[in-house]
């Protein structure tokens, strides 16, 4: 690795640690280069905005989630482990994650939200493609109904478990996000019961 991804590295890491720390509000750029020992101006080399920064490190979340999903995928042996993974594990890694993100997107700044539904509109085909898979191959392996229509189905949960959905105007707070993890497995469990196949 040369010294330029270093940095960039260094900088990442610095401002992962500093955001959990003191929450993204209240962490500066200033902040960032001074812990990581780099020279104010040269912080904005690598990275234009704490934004910036920001996305950069939601990037490197989603593709360590997305890698251990398809990793924990290959070791289940039944479609129900299988449609639970796919929805219980990117909840779980934005739980662990949730005061560094929750106060990040509490900032209210249009240019942040922009680039976080852009991001998210990047990613949703990732989510569609596994998830059918792993649906179509159930339909195949005569599992759940054979007439279930799964692009909807996968879209429902990618909007309403995974990613979220940008035209619903909610106004989350902490108790909300908990209550909303503590109904998954409810809800989880009731569409299992209508798309799985009965003798």
């Amino acid at each position: 690795m040369d010294n330029k991804e270093d940095k960039r590295e260094l900088i990442l890491n610095t401002a992962e640690m500093l955001f959990e720390k003191y929450g993204y509000n209240k962490t500066s750029m200033e902040d960032i280069a001074s812990e990581a020992f780099i020279g104010k101006g040269a912080i904005y080399y690598y990275f234009k905005t704490k934004e910036d920064i920001f996305l950069e490190l939601a990037k490197h979340y989603h593709k360590k989630i997305f890698s251990q999903l398809n990793i924990e995928l290959e070791k289940c042996k039944t479609f129900d482990e299988k449609f639970k993974l796919m929805i219980k594990l990117p909840i779980s890694h934005a739980v662990k994650t949730y005061p560094v993100y929750y106060d990040a997107l509490q900032t209210h700044t249009k240019s942040l939200l922009r680039k976080m539904c852009d991001f998210k509109n990047e990613k949703i085909g990732l989510y569609f493609d596994l998830m059918k898979s792993v649906l179509i191959e159930a339909q195949q392996n005569n599992e759940i109904n054979e007439d279930l229509d799964v692009g909807k189905l996968i879209s429902l949960l990618i909007r309403r478990f995974i990613i979220g959905d940008d035209n619903v105007n909610i106004n989350i707070n902490k108790e909300v996000f908990e209550q909303g993890l503590k109904d998954h497995d409810i809800f989880i469990d009731i569409i299992l019961y209508g798309i799985k196949k009965r003798s």
